[in-house]
């Protein structure tokens, strides 16, 4: 939602939504009269500024979180300007009066309750927590670095120095990601505010391993990564471009394959690199979150183009996937959704990562 010091400022243009038909609707109004540029772009799901948490969960996220338990592996990332509520759809927050838990803590439940009904398999469950940030990869449970190591051809990364923890039970689920986000705001208390500019990974394990009729087991692993990148606004300041390395990578990926490149730049980053072998085998969920304040138009639109070109992509990602379980997986791999409480060219024109 808009703050009270956003409702009445001007800006640029207007940013409205078509629920019905899950739209954004974006219009330029330029200060001549040179004409007004306008924009719709759909989406997989719309969301209004009086959405709710369960509403976002129970819409776009719950089921592929539930499909980790049959092996499959899911990647679910909150894209948009700082300030118009990543973290907060991700994590949610402690409120004795609201409930507002995240996607992490309502997918912790369904985890536990899909775990409960599956009374022929043992599962096990481990969690990572990553800290991204000017290309370097701290663990958040340990503090040690990380380090990316290829295994061979056709083999996705292993991440050297990244620990896990065993997880039993929600309340463990709970305490690993209680602990990652402390250690994440200590970083900010020690290095300064623009550690806390970081992009965090936090991922979930699921070994099951199920009892078959011939009388042995079958063992499927699946994971959910669940991605908060840093804020996507322009920004002049040499640090703060730094730090926004590991974005920069992630948006050229996506616009290369938006626009059918014959070679995706995995090796730009840390971030898609680690992410590689989820996102061309698994399932891609992408959360935009944007505000409809006149005041942020620029930064809204710049945000639901960067939707548009993962649209797009979709179809590219597909073609290049070779996956044992293709037929478990869903028809469109990656999705975008908004949910509005977020340099873009007009459509027509290439506009690339910026």
């Amino acid at each position: 939602p808009e703050w009270a010091n956003e409702s009445h400022r001007p800006g640029p243009g207007v940013a409205t939504l078509d629920l019905q038909h899950d739209v954004a609707i974006l219009a330029r109004e330029p200060p001549d009269d040179s004409g007004a540029q306008s924009w719709n772009i759909a989406f997989d799901a719309v969301y209004p500024p009086s959405a709710t948490q369960e509403q976002v969960f129970a819409g776009s996220v719950r089921d592929l979180v539930l499909g980790i338990l049959d092996g499959r592996t899911c990647t679910i990332v909150a894209y948009g300007p700082s300030g118009t509520g990543q973290r907060h759809t991700l994590f949610g927050c402690a409120d004795p009066d609201v409930d507002q838990r995240g996607i992490l803590p309502r997918a912790f439940e369904v985890l536990h309750e899909g775990i409960s009904s599956r009374v022929d398999a043992h599962v096990v469950v481990r969690a990572s927590f990553l800290h991204l940030r000017s290309s370097r990869a701290i663990d958040l449970f340990t503090g040690a670095q990380v380090r990316l190591r290829h295994r061979g051809p056709g083999q996705p990364v292993s991440a050297e120095g990244l620990s896990t923890r065993a997880a039993r039970c929600i309340g463990d689920l709970t305490a690993c990601l209680s602990e990652g986000l402390s250690a994440h705001t200590q970083a900010g208390m020690d290095f300064g505010r623009s550690a806390k500019q970081a992009t965090l990974v936090f991922t979930i394990m699921a070994e099951a391993h199920e009892a078959i009729s011939s009388g042995g087991w079958r063992m499927r692993t699946g994971k959910l990564h669940v991605v908060k990148t840093i804020g996507c606004e322009r920004t002049h300041s040499i640090q703060a471009f730094g730090d926004r390395g590991e974005l920069n990578a992630l948006e050229r990926i996506v616009y290369v394959a938006s626009r059918k490149g014959s070679v995706i730049p995995w090796r730009g980053s840390f971030l898609t690199l680690f992410l590689q072998d989820a996102l061309t085998r698994g399932s891609v969920l992408f959360i935009m979150t944007c505000t409809l304040a006149r005041l942020q138009f620029e930064e809204t639109l710049r945000t639901v183009q960067f939707a548009d070109w993962v649209r797009r992509a979709r179809t590219q990602m597909d073609e290049i996937v070779v996956d044992e379980i293709t037929h478990d997986q869903p028809e469109e791999s990656f999705r975008a959704v908004v949910w509005a409480g977020c340099d873009s060219e007009p459509a027509g024109t290439d506009g690339g990562p910026r």
